[in-house]
């Protein structure tokens, strides 16, 4: 009878045991799990790689990768951000985040805090170069008034390391000026309608290092152009300029 109670206990304890490393290996695996898809009027991210030699990054936030998903509850493939891409929004939730950066091996390359607002969305630039160790975050809000009727509004980031301070022209109009690398310009209001963007070093403005033409400013919308990319190379690391819709 002894020999029986003995196990019954060693098999109680077994169970229990299993249970608790069950729950173990579910709470560590945080890392499979996704941030959604923006949707309207969400809580939103959007992550740019503008590194043109740190490769493929992945994203998590306080531990749960970002990817593609419309189930929460189910995982998902890895999302990679590449240099080339054309960047999303992605949801998130609302208060204190980690936010951090990795690579495809998943080392970490840099961690960042926000606490976001309901509602809201947030741009995070990874700017520099891998190849010497220069690389950091730029994390700014996309929240600005709302602006006048009939206007949208723009705003400026030069994402683009060894340049000199730039000048931005808006169908030939300064638009910005002495715009250094990392700076973030305020938003400023266009008339909707159809723009041209030329950005010139600001101590040599004749000369126009890239441009991006036939962007369209909507009504009531939020963009930010960003320089990405090095002055005098003439590969995909070639200095350019972008858009991202942010609202």
């Amino acid at each position: 009878m002894r020999y029986t109670t003995t196990k019954l206990f060693t098999f109680v304890f077994a169970i229990l045991g299993c249970a608790f490393m069950l729950q173990v290996l579910s709470s560590c695996g945080g890392s499979s799990s996704v941030i959604t898809a923006a949707g309207t009027n969400t809580t939103k991210l959007v992550i740019v790689n503008a590194s043109s030699d740190v490769g493929p990054l992945t994203a998590f936030i306080n531990s749960y990768q970002v990817g593609i998903s419309t189930n929460t509850t189910t995982s998902a493939a890895r999302t990679y951000f590449r240099y080339t891409d054309v960047p999303t929004y992605y949801g998130v939730g609302t208060g204190l985040l980690t936010l951090q950066l990795r690579t495809d091996h998943l080392i970490n390359l840099t961690s960042d805090t926000l606490t976001t607002i309901s509602g809201r969305g947030y741009s995070l630039f990874l700017v520099g170069l891998a190849s010497i160790d220069s690389l950091s975050t730029i994390l700014i809000s996309d929240y600005s008034p709302t602006p006048t009727l009939g206007m949208g509004k723009v705003r400026f980031l030069n994402a683009s390391p060894r340049t000199p301070a730039l000048n931005i022209y808006i169908n030939g109009t300064l638009g910005f000026t002495k715009m250094t690398y990392k700076k973030v310009s305020d938003y400023i209001e266009l008339p909707a309608g159809l723009y041209d963007f030329k950005m010139t070093a600001t101590s040599s403005t004749s000369s126009v290092l890239t441009d991006l033409s036939r962007v369209t400013v909507q009504d009531g919308r939020y963009y930010t152009l960003y320089s990405k990319g090095m002055v005098g190379r003439t590969d995909t690391a070639a200095v350019s300029l972008n858009v991202i819709t942010n609202k």
